[in-house]
């Protein structure tokens, strides 16, 4: 949450600065649906300002602005099913020991299983001492909904135009929801709007006054204290027969070797929020100097961020 991780742009292996608008911000932060352009500038008069940071590449953002031509409305739905690339179709109990002993005894050291472990594990008739758990059907589902909705309105006179864009996306991860005491699923909400109102003061001078705010609301597992990272790096690492879910005693099953219950960090170590709350105001001031010099012009921007 609240990072650029999931975006991976270079070129010739260098990072970009994003610029929004004039003002350097986060990929993360921007709805989709408020982009007008995207421009990458690499020359060295358009980094010139970029002071410690001008060896990189700027990705300029330019976000959709007010238009003069009446009154309109837009509004935009999509809906989606999200899966994994490559569902893990573990070996079953039986296969694991026999290949492990295998392994171990071209190595020159004793196997773990006997003849009778290969028959439990085969026959799936002592589920506590020789288990038998998928841990990746147990702690994930099959698909997960995203959804995302946006309404931009705009319109305005020769005097003043103004463009709002208000945006919601919302995001089910693939774990299942397995604790009827508090919600330990990943999900993910982020609401966001775009305002903009361009006055024309005078015809010389103009002034833009923009506000960009974004709420995001996460929940995830709580894990081992550092949320589902560990957990989706552990399903891999656990084999099936490693422990039962629970023990007949009803309490989590674990041993020496595997002491911090897969199933219990996923569903039953508490949940992390992550919020993330952020607001920039821009003013933007132009005084045309065309009646003087063609082309000559002063601008004044100033931002805050909250």
């Amino acid at each position: 949450y609240s990072d650029n991780t999931e975006f991976s742009i270079s070129s010739r292996g260098t990072g970009f600065v994003t610029y929004v608008d004039g003002v350097q911000r986060d990929l993360f932060a921007i709805d989709p649906e408020m982009i007008e352009s995207v421009s990458i500038q690499k020359d060295a008069l358009s980094n010139m300002f970029m002071g410690m940071k001008s060896s990189r590449n700027a990705l300029v953002i330019t976000t959709k602005n007010p238009k003069s031509r009446g009154f309109q409305v837009s509004f935009t739905a999509k809906m989606g099913i999200n899966s994994s690339i490559k569902k893990l179709k573990p070996l079953s109990t039986y296969q694991y020991a026999y290949l492990l002993n295998e392994a171990l005894q071209n190595d020159g050291k004793t196997p773990i299983y006997s003849y009778d472990d290969f028959e439990k594990f085969r026959s799936g008739s002592s589920q506590y001492t020789h288990p038998d758990v998928n841990w990746y059907d147990q702690i994930l589902g099959d698909n997960a909904i995203s959804q995302s909705y946006n309404i931009n309105v705009s319109g305005g006179n020769n005097f003043a135009q103004y463009f709002v864009s208000a945006g919601m996306y919302g995001d089910n991860g693939l774990f299942r929801d397995n604790n009827d005491k508090y919600k330990t699923k990943l999900t993910l909400n982020r609401y966001s709007i775009d305002s903009k109102v361009n006055i024309n003061v005078t015809q010389d001078f103009t002034a833009k006054i923009a506000l960009l705010a974004r709420i995001e609301e996460g929940n995830q597992p709580g894990g081992s204290g550092t949320g589902y990272s560990d957990i989706l790096l552990n399903i891999y690492r656990t084999p099936n027969n490693a422990y039962p879910i629970k023990n007949p005693s009803g309490t989590w099953g674990g041993n020496v070797s595997f002491n911090n219950n897969l199933y219990s960090q996923a569903f039953n170590s508490g949940y992390i929020i992550d919020d993330t709350r952020d607001i920039l105001g821009s003013i933007d001031l132009k005084y045309d100097f065309d009646r003087v010099a063609k082309g000559l012009s002063v601008r004044a921007l100033g931002t805050i961020a909250v």
